[in-house]
């Protein structure tokens, strides 16, 4: 504070910058008080023990900022649940990134006459391309096997 020494102004802002990154009206500040309530609940409640004897989780993602963050990571690591990232710029290797494109290849060829038919024919082709193409049973014995 002596730095700045009579400049109220200076000091003012700093102090006011201060006080908005500490309230609890800040996004950020939101946030953090978010996380360790959710961490301290799940400490408190044992729950890592508990589903320590549960089958663990296998969940994959894309490469998407918060999908890496730490809390994200140490939620699963309670959880019991193994996070598998899908390399950049590579949709043909997530398995419903297939699905989508046999479905748009379907659907681009019909004549939509209207929003109920396209409901309808999305949620029949969706089933019809997953019980057809098990796009999932090649992705799991090509890439979950060098995970387990």
């Amino acid at each position: 504070m002596k730095k700045y020494g009579s400049d109220t102004f200076v000091l003012a802002r700093i102090i006011g910058k201060h006080c908005n990154r500490e309230s609890t009206n800040n996004i950020k500040r939101k946030r953090e008080i978010r996380r360790k309530l959710t961490l301290n609940f799940l400490n408190k409640e044992n729950i890592e023990r508990k589903i320590k004897c549960e089958k663990r989780i296998c969940l994959i993602l894309d490469n998407y900022s918060v999908h890496k963050s730490a809390f994200i990571k140490k939620i699963a690591e309670i959880l019991n649940i193994t996070l598998i990232y899908l390399p950049n710029y590579s949709p043909h290797l997530n398995p419903i990134e297939q699905l989508w494109r046999k479905m748009k290849h379907i659907i681009r060829n019909k004549y939509l006459y209207s929003e109920q038919y396209l409901k309808e024919l999305t949620e029949k082709t969706f089933y019809e391309c997953l019980k057809e193409n098990k796009i999932y049973d090649s992705w799991l014995e090509t890439f979950i096997t060098k995970v387990w």
